[in-house]
């Protein structure tokens, strides 16, 4: 996109909002004005004459009690009627109109009823006004005012908010009063209207399945356990996401799948759940296996002739949502709320697709796409060595103990793809297996930037002689290919030379789900003959290099 000068006015620290646009901008140049001076600002930038040769914008993005003096008396507890209040917001127009006159546009975000204040919403302060229905009635103004408006562009924050946007901490010592995910979602808004003015709209959703389309990971659950349909007020929230995806398809959005799944499996799911309301026919090209989502986006993107700017990909997983956005830039990669009660709002306030076109080219919008030129190659993907480096993974082992059991046992009970035996134990038959005292039962945790995964892997072997035979080898599909594998063998092997053994061995019982586990020990193991495998115990001495830290608790609640 092309070079802008974007202006800040705001009685809060906004500035992080920049960072957050220049992966859809090449240059920005930045001008802060004024902390806390919203009025003066507006009327220094209305007597100053446009004279940039790039877009202008101006961000505008203030609280009530910043532009309405009444208002913040009646945060006071001051006598305060609303006739007052609205007068202040209609001279705060005035000044924001002179202003919007000398740039090329404006963002104005709605206000909100901000936690700082320490306000219940529906209490009467000063008489018989309350605090929403202030917020409220100050939020209809400015919609009557601007919603046809082709200079002022409004920003509604609710679908951002979450219960834990305001950290009071950064309010006190740095006047933040956003959390970073708001700053990212309203540089998301201010990109979108910036690709559309530019014809760059986007044309193409690319979405996860597991926790995305349906709840549940389906390799695991099994199509008939996921969580999907109006049995559950969760299941009904991913069918309407659904139902707001297909209406996206209808009016000409390009959809598209990207999953770590078995493609067969995962395909019949899709068209024979009861409750899907997308089918495959809906999707113009996916990629289901257990590659490098990064990768597979682009591979879609030349498959559909569309370019990398042009994309939106939706997935639950912090994890695989940094990997996508910091090796595809161009891409739009929006943070899903945990909850998927919220996904339609959040989709439904990215404002990002141009539906201006008739309806008839929307039905075809798939076959245009496909006969256009090639887009410019973008710029080239980080290596997943890198990408893996940069999560800063800690590995924690401990022996299975009491405060680790629960966990365990579940992730044992429940994994299905990468998962040597599939040995299913309660806790009573794993307690006796374990009374030989030649068999170990280790948990792996995993922490990495994004915060702490919990047990994501489990490894159980016994010795016999001078081999250590493995008995189980699981690992959460979440974590697949990200090195935890490793440092399971890599335990084996230190494990193994404790306990003087010079082979380390395993056998894979094949099921109809666990078929990557057998791809994975394939690729990490010599396979001595068909499903019996032999691992060196120098072969996995060292760990893999982008673990920042390898932790052996010891044997003990303590």
């Amino acid at each position: 996109m092309t070079d802008i000068t974007l202006s800040t006015n705001s009685n809060a620290v906004i500035t992080p909002v920049v960072r957050h646009l220049k992966p859809y901008i090449s240059s920005i140049v930045h001008h802060e004005l004024s902390f806390n001076q919203v009025i003066p600002n507006l009327i220094i930038l209305s007597n100053t004459q446009a004279d940039c040769p790039t877009p202008h914008l101006l961000l505008n993005w203030v609280d009530l009690d910043a532009v309405s003096p009444t208002f913040a008396a009646f945060l006071q507890g001051k006598p305060s009627k609303l006739t007052a209040i609205l007068e202040e917001i209609e001279a705060y127009c005035t000044h924001l109109e002179r202003a919007a006159s000398t740039l090329t546009q404006v963002f104005l975000p709605l206000f909100i009823l901000h936690p700082r204040w320490g306000l219940n919403t529906s209490e009467t302060i000063s008489g018989a006004l309350c605090p929403k229905e202030i917020i409220d009635t100050a939020n209809s103004l400015l919609l009557n005012k601007y919603k046809q408006s082709s200079t002022i562009t409004l920003i509604n924050l609710s679908p951002l908010l979450h219960d834990d946007f305001f950290n009071p901490k950064l309010w006190y010592s740095a006047k933040l009063a956003y959390s970073n995910q708001i700053f990212k979602g309203v540089a998301e808004r201010i990109s979108a209207f910036l690709l559309n003015q530019a014809g760059k709209e986007k044309k193409a959703i690319i979405l996860d399945l597991d926790d995305t389309l349906w709840g549940g990971i389906l390799g695991d659950a099994g199509k008939e356990n996921l969580v999907l349909g109006p049995s559950s007020p969760k299941g009904e929230a991913y069918q309407d996401f659904q139902k707001c995806l297909y209406r996206l398809k209808e009016r000409g959005i390009i959809l598209a799948l990207c999953s770590k799944n078995e493609e067969a499996i995962a395909l019949e799911a899709i068209n024979s759940h009861d409750h899907m309301i997308l089918s495959e026919n809906d999707f113009s090209a996916w990629r289901i296996n257990w590659d490098d989502k990064a990768t597979n986006i682009k591979e879609i993107a030349k498959e559909l002739n569309l370019g990398l700017q042009s994309l939106i990909f939706l997935d639950d997983n912090p994890s695989e949502r940094d990997r996508v956005a910091s090796a595809l830039p161009e891409v739009l990669v929006p943070d899903l709320p945990k909850d998927p009660m919220k996904y339609v709002s959040t989709l439904s306030s990215l404002d990002v697709f141009n539906f201006s076109t008739s309806s008839g080219e929307d039905q075809q919008r798939t076959q245009l796409y496909k006969e256009e030129k090639k887009r410019q190659e973008s710029a080239q993907i980080l290596s997943i060595d890198e990408w893996l480096h940069s999560l800063e993974m800690k590995i924690y082992l401990a022996p299975l103990k009491a405060s680790n059991e629960a966990r365990f046992i579940q992730l044992m009970n429940k994994t299905n793809q990468m998962n040597l035996t599939t040995r299913r134990e309660t806790s009573a038959s794993l307690k006796n297996w374990l009374n030989n005292g030649r068999r170990e039962m280790w948990g792996l945790s995993l922490e990495d930037k994004f915060g702490k995964s919990g047990l994501v892997a489990g490894l159980g072997f016994e010795q016999s002689k001078e081999t250590l035979n493995i008995t189980d080898f699981f690992v959460s599909c979440r974590v697949f290919n990200k090195g935890v594998e490793e440092c399971l063998l890599h335990l084996l092997t230190l494990r193994a030379r404790d306990a003087n053994a010079s082979t380390i061995t395993a056998t894979y019982i094949p099921t109809q789900k666990n078929s990557p586990c057998y791809d994975k020990f394939k690729m990490l193991w010599n396979e001595k003959k068909p499903f019996a495998f032999e691992l060196p115990i120098e072969k996995y001495s060292t760990l893999p290099k982008h673990i920042s830290s390898f932790t052996i608790e010891v044997d003990n609640d303590a």
